[in-house]
């Protein structure tokens, strides 16, 4: 049984090819400077998904193409976004396999390193503390940051930045200390600084 839902979208039907036919060859060779071409189709395919679905859009943004590109760009952004976070998977997951977690000493450098981490982001002032988790955890960029937190672009990157010094200057200490190799500590940390 179709619902008043299925009816305002069989009347705006009509509109959307249109709208379909007049932008997709624009949004495709678009999306193909930044992403292969299957990665367009998919995502051309979210962004005009999208719009079906919420076709009221149309109306409250004033102009169409604006506003497709603007759904575009947002899309690509999270492809890369999503691809990060992909890789950052793997990278960790590669550390969790059993060839690392069997060695007795990759394994206490791991727990000795994420206990540094851990230590080292609890100390941080609040504000850099949020700022930082944002980032690394949330996988915000620095603009939504600003915009939910109410800073400026620019204070978010000084407060990032600052954060990755003090874990910098912490891991320093710990390599002396502990004559582990800096490629090794780095290797474990990057693994386990995806996880914030």
């Amino acid at each position: 049984m179709r619902g008043p839902d299925s009816k305002k979208e069989q009347q705006s039907r009509p509109h959307f090819d249109e709208i379909y036919e007049l932008y997709w060859r624009e949004l495709y060779e678009t999306a193909c400077r930044r992403v292969s071409a299957p990665d367009a189709e998919d995502i051309l395919q979210e962004v005009f998904l999208s719009l079906l679905k919420n076709p009221a859009v149309i109306e409250n943004e004033g102009s169409v193409r604006a506003y497709l590109h603007k759904a575009l760009k947002g899309k690509i952004i999270d492809f890369y976004r999503r691809s990060l976070l992909k890789e950052a998977f793997e990278r960790n997951a590669a550390f969790t396999a059993p060839r690392y977690s069997t060695h007795p000493d990759a394994r206490l450098m791991h727990k000795e390193l994420e206990v540094l981490l851990e230590k080292e982001i609890s100390s941080m002032p609040e504000r850099m503390q949020t700022v930082f988790l944002m980032s690394r955890k949330q996988l915000l960029s620095n603009e939504e940051i600003a915009h939910e937190l109410s800073i400026s672009h620019q204070t978010v990157r000084n407060q990032i930045s600052a954060a990755i010094k003090r874990i910098r200057r912490a891991l320093y200490q710990y390599d002396l200390a502990n004559n582990a190799g800096t490629q090794m500590v780095l290797a474990v940390t990057a693994a386990l600084l995806t996880r914030y």
